[in-house]
């Protein structure tokens, strides 16, 4: 067999690893990345984002890194400096923190791009000197014994918005105001059956609503606008598929911010936070069925629950993605609002088939979406 291209070049030593916050959720990708890195052969320091140039400009002298690759920002302007560096930009989200990258921004033009999914990638325009991809989210495989028994039927790891936020009010004039339960109730006659979060509809969708209330979105400052556009559109389809799951009757244990706790009819099935990749595999492991509920298959909760070999995932429709290689009934299960129930319950009535699922999603993973396959990406894209 022979190696890949990077491992009979010298050049690929070092690589810098800028990740954008300290959250657990970058730490542990960033950690991930660093190992898979390290086994290729290459050194790699992995960072949090936001020094100051000069602190920049001395690590760059000092660690001397053949490329950078940050998460979400931009090149770093302290790069200027240094030619001869590569910088990678990987974008995982549509927006972070206050930019909305759908918004050409006055950033320094990065040498490769990557979008984490088809839909960022289909959605933003981004420019770069040699080429922009995607690169998707990967898992690293769990190495332990498989749990035996099921202590749960349903766990679903994910993030809420504040029951709160939807109180809202925005004036439009002395006569008329909105609330985000407004929003919520127009989204139920757009949406219907789907818990799809269609990225690429998302501005229009907003865009309806306001014409609707005599508003327009330019009328909106950009904090109100990230409501309609991410945190309502979240708390909308996450609420509506826990209810149907609960309607079952039985339970659901929930894992992330605390924000569920704000909900009162979530709050009694919310378990906290998974700080670690063990504490998440060894949720995976103990449920008979994952959720998943999101705009992309392509989804860090996916590929971990299939590399620790959890219980299958219920994953709500989506635009197939054929890249990806997963194939519905074989390696995950599909759902939406109107058939949810029946799913399930075959699910959950067939033990050897929630195996099977589980097996087939693994070993399909293993070949394809671990980190060392994401870090041979990177390095044969920058020997180019």
């Amino acid at each position: 067999m022979s190696l890949p291209a990077y491992l009979h070049q010298p050049s690929i030593q070092r690589i810098l690893v800028l990740i954008p916050s300290s959250y657990l959720f970058y730490l542990n990708q960033g950690v991930a990345l660093r190992q898979a890195f390290l086994k290729a052969g290459v050194d790699c320091v992995l960072m949090v984002d936001g020094m100051s140039d000069d602190s920049m400009r001395a690590l760059l002298a000092g660690y001397q890194p053949q490329a950078v690759l940050s998460i979400n920002h931009a090149k770093p302007p302290a790069m200027e400096g240094f030619k001869h560096i590569l910088h990678l930009r990987w974008i995982q989200d549509n927006q972070f923190g206050q930019e909305d990258f759908r918004q050409q921004g006055q950033h320094a033009v990065s040498d490769i791009c990557y979008l984490a999914t088809t839909r960022l990638q289909n959605t933003l325009t981004v420019e770069s000197r040699r080429f922009t991809g995607t690169l998707r989210f990967a898992a690293t495989l769990a190495h332990t014994e498989a749990a035996g028994r099921a202590d749960a039927v349903f766990s679903l790891v994910g993030y809420i918005p504040q029951t709160q936020l939807l109180n809202a009010v925005f004036q439009v004039n002395a006569q008329h105001q909105f609330t985000g339960w407004d929003y919520l109730n127009f989204l139920e006659q757009v949406q219907q059956d789907s818990l799809d979060t269609s990225l690429e509809l998302l501005d229009q969708v907003v865009e309806v609503f306001l014409n609707l209330q005599g508003a327009a979105p330019q009328q909106m400052q950009p904090n109100a606008l990230k409501l309609f556009r991410e945190e309502y559109f979240r708390a909308f389809n996450r609420s509506r598929l826990m209810r149907k799951v609960l309607a079952l009757g039985h339970g659901c244990r929930i894992y992330g911010t605390p924000e569920w706790e704000s909900w009162p009819e979530f709050a009694p099935h919310f378990h906290g936070l998974l700080a670690t990749p063990q504490e998440n595999d060894a949720m995976f492991r103990s449920t008979a069925i994952n959720l998943h509920n999101g705009g992309t298959l392509s989804h860090p909760r996916v590929f971990e629950c299939m590399a620790a070999l959890g219980g299958p995932i219920m994953a709500n429709r989506t635009p197939v993605e054929p890249e990806l290689g997963f194939e519905p009934g074989v390696h995950f299960v599909e759902y939406d609002l109107s058939d949810f129930d029946d799913a399930a319950r075959a699910l959950l009535d067939d033990p050897e088939r929630r195996q099977a699922i589980s097996l087939a999603a693994h070993q399909h993973v293993s070949r394809h979406h671990t980190w060392d396959h994401r870090v041979q990406q990177i390095l044969t894209d920058i020997l180019r």
